[in-house]
Parts: C-alpha cells; structure tokens; sequence
C-alpha cells in the first residue's frame, strides 16, 4: 500500500465518527415523536469519545431547514400541541434568503386595531434599505383574546402578568416556531409594538428576556395594575436588554379624546422612564418625537438600526427574575422548578387584608410582593451567589461562557454555601436544552438543580426519580402457612 493510499484510508476512517454523529443528530432534533427521539438520544450519547465541545460543533453545522418562500405572505404557525394554538402571522422573507446562514429576526406587534400587515410593514418602513437584512414576524392578537360572537372581530386584552400560561408564553412559542421554520440567529432576536403592541412589547420582555437581544416600544406604556408596585419589581428582568423608547410629545388625550389629567401616554411614558433610570438600568434610551401625537411615532432611524444590531448576552453575569408562576421563571441560566404557596390570582384579582395602623397602598405592596416568585443570580469569577423568594429549588444551566467548568465551583444561596467542587460536563444536558428551545447559540453544558435545603443535584434528578418509580419491582414469593409456622417455632 503507497503511502498517498494509506493517508486517503486514514482520512476517510477518521472522518465517518463524525459524519454518524451528524447524521444522528439531524435524525434527531427533525424525530416526528418523543419515542423516536429518546431512542436517537441514547445512540448519540453512545458515540464513541463524545465530547460536549464535539456536541456543540456537530450541532452548530447541521443543516436542518429546508428552502422558504420568500417575500411577503400570511402564515398559520401552530405554537401548541393542539389546533387551539394556531396563530396567524404576516411574513416578510428576504429574497435571497439561504437556510444554511442565520438570519436576525424581528417579531412586530400590532395595535388594537389588530393589523398585523400595517404593523410588519410599518417595520419595513424602519428598516428602509436594511429591510433585505431581517426575516420580519407580524403575528395576529398576541396576548389574551376572547370572541364575542362567530365571525366577529376578537376583544383584545393584550398580554398581562397575571394572564392565563396559554397567553403568556406566546412570545417565547412564537419564537421557539420560526427558528424551526428559518435558520434564526438566536442572538439577534428583536421585538417592536405600537400602541398596544408596544405594551405587549414590555410585557412579553419581561417575561422572557433571554429571547430577545433588543426591544423597541413605541407610543405606549407596560400596561399593568398597581403600575407603581409592579414597575419596580418587573423592569429589573430586563437588566440584559436593550431597550428603545419612543412616544409622541402631543400623546395626552384620554380614551375619551379629552386632555388627560395625569399627561396621558406621554406623561405616563415620562414617568416609566423615570422610574427605569432610577433603578438603574444601562441598555435604555428614549426619544420623545415632538409636535406629534399617538399616530406617527417614529423612532430616529439611527437608533432603531443601532438597536438591531445589538446581540443578546447568552450569559450574563447578573440576572433577576420575577414571575407569577414558575414555568414564567426561565431566564437566560436561571429558572424556578416549582414554586411555594399559591400564586397570585389569575387575572390580577387582590385579596388583600388591611394590617391595624397599615395604609391600603402599602397592604397592596406587601400582597403583590409576597405572592410573586423571584430568583436574583449573580456570577463572578467561580462564584454563584442565588437569592430567591418562593423558590425551594432553583435550576441553573451553566456553561463555560459563564465560567471555568475545568475549577471548583462555589455556590450559595444567600450567605450559606451549598456546594464547593467541580461541576462535570454533560453532554445530555446540551443535547436535550438544544432540543427544547432550537436556541444553538446558547448550548449549556450542566444542569444543576440547587435546593433550599438537602444536597445539589446534577443533570436531571426528576427523571431518574420517575424512571425508579416505574422500574419493575422484583416478585417476592409467597411463604406457604407450613413454612411461616416453621419460622415461628424457630
């Protein structure tokens, strides 16, 4: 054999490892159920000398999408498991859209109007010669909707903290939907509203951040009771993100078209700014637009396309989160598995039991502050410090982005440290997070679950309770009577 063949045959022999993990992979992530995935699992789990740095490069160069249509066109993206989730979306596709590059996403919410088309070309409009850049997603009535009768158009309330999970983990499905559809660069994920699309712009922020890398609300405030309670408490999720804020100077009248007494949506805008600067938040700017009302806002074009090319942190070093119900809790390499005692009400509904010598406004704090979960993380160098409020077990997905998984590791929660060692790389962990939420930009390497009391747990303790639970028990044979009398005497 001539040295030139033996090279091509060792070439070839080192290559197919890989091309079969490849192959595995795209097996699995496109698997049309759980069974045939979980058994895909498994045999990638079992590829000979698996890494988690081999895991990432293999997922990282699948070719998973097929060619779209492009231009303008209406969709039904299903976001559920059943056909009630259907949502009607208007996509805008770049000509030359190629699914083996990624691509930045913009999601558009409408007004109360509910014209998604308006909304995704106001955005085009935004864009001007950088339209070409963007896949563009102009979903129809995110948020909490009810029909009066068949036929007519839906009552739109807008997405509210304390609204059905249905309703608030639209943002996060609808995102979740198209990077399966479009090759989607994960990091640079933007969502924009006006008016009540501006509201729902906050809210669906808020509740789910670690999705977008930038936000651009325009004419309209976070719409919430008890604002000046919730505010505070809410905003912080949104330390990570950057924020454009825009509104009209002339934005005073009420509903009634009458000049509000508290300065209207322009007053109340000032006044939401206000209170984001106090707590400190450093990705924020605003532009009020002057001699202009609630129609034709406008954001300065050189902000708005500074904004879409900022990208997501995967990983920040400093997170809060605050939630209603603990499957609300995921944020960036943080979440909640459960929370403690009841939730607030469903709907915002407060019971509240005025203290002796206790002012309504402070009972009302004090009621909405105790019934919410919130989970604060802070990483620096090999040290995690968690804070938490109604959480008895906080989950973090690390990964060496954040820190260096080859050291020892602290963790505390509060001023207790609860564990001091190295944390292993699991490869399970980045197959089965990739999985969940196709989010390949952020691929974690270890899943640690860390109590309130009791030990650290790693990788998915749930699952192996379950799988004990279920595991066939082995028969114990009956004793006969003459047998069990023996053993009396005895």
């Amino acid at each position: 054999m001539n040295a030139t063949l033996a090279v091509a045959l060792f070439v070839c022999s080192a290559a197919a490892p890989e091309t079969d993990l490849d192959q595995l992979l795209h097996d699995y992530f496109l698997a049309p159920d759980q069974g045939k995935q979980h058994k895909l699992q498994g045999e990638i789990l079992a590829t000979d000398g698996l890494t988690p740095g081999k895991l990432a490069e293999s997922i990282r160069r699948l070719e998973l999408w097929d060619s779209q249509p492009t231009g303008e066109m209406k969709v039904v993206l299903q976001l559920g498991k059943d056909k009630s989730t259907e949502k009607l979306v208007w996509l805008s596709v770049p000509h030359d859209y190629d699914p083996n590059e990624r691509w930045p996403l913009i999601i558009a919410l409408h007004h109360a109007g509910g014209d998604a088309r308006w909304t995704m070309d106001y955005t085009l409009g935004l864009l001007k010669d950088r339209a070409s850049e963007f896949i563009i997603a102009a979903p129809l009535w995110i948020g909490a909707t009810s029909f009066v009768a068949e036929g007519q158009r839906p009552r739109i309330r807008g997405l509210g903290f304390t609204s059905a999970t249905e309703s608030v983990n639209q943002p996060r499905l609808l995102v979740r939907k198209l990077r399966h559809r479009f090759h989607i660069d994960s990091n640079r994920v933007y969502l924009v509203g006006y008016s009540l699309g501006a509201s729902n712009t906050w809210m669906g922020a808020v509740m789910h951040a670690d999705c977008f890398a930038g936000i651009a609300p325009i004419s309209h405030v976070m719409q919430i009771f008890e604002s000046h309670i919730f505010y505070p408490e809410l905003l912080p999720n949104l330390r990570n993100t950057w924020i454009l804020f825009s509104w009209g100077e002339k934005d005073i009248n009420n509903a009634k078209g009458e000049v509000s007494s508290t300065g209207g949506i322009a007053g109340r805008s000032r006044k939401m700014a206000k209170t984001i600067r106090e707590l400190g938040l450093k990705r924020f700017k605003t532009f009020e637009m002057p001699g202009v009302g609630h129609q034709g806002v406008i954001p300065l074009e050189e902000d708005f396309l500074k904004l879409v090319d900022r990208r997501r942190r995967s990983y920040p070093k400093r997170i809060r989160q605050t939630f209603r119900l603990a499957d609300q809790s995921e944020a960036y390499w943080i979440a909640a598995d459960s929370l403690n005692g009841e939730p607030l009400s469903e709907g915002g509904r407060l019971q509240i039991r005025i203290r002796p010598g206790e002012a309504t406004d402070a009972a009302k704090r004090r009621v909405i502050t105790e019934s919410i979960g919130r989970i604060e993380a802070r990483c620096k160098g090999q040290k995690i410090t968690l804070r938490s409020h109604r959480v008895p077990r906080v989950v973090l997905r690390l990964s060496d982005d954040l820190l260096d998984l080859d050291k020892k590791v602290r963790i505390l929660r509060g001023k207790k440290e609860v564990f001091n060692g190295r944390i292993k790389r699991d490869p399970e962990v980045m197959l089965r997070e990739a999985a969940r939420g196709w989010d390949f930009d952020r691929l974690p390497v270890a899943r640690v679950v860390v109590p309130v009391a009791g030990r650290v747990e790693f990788g998915y303790p749930s699952d192996k309770k379950d799988r004990s639970k279920n595991a066939k028990k082995p028969k114990v044979r009956k004793k006969s009577r003459k047998a069990k009398t023996k053993r009396a005497r005895d």
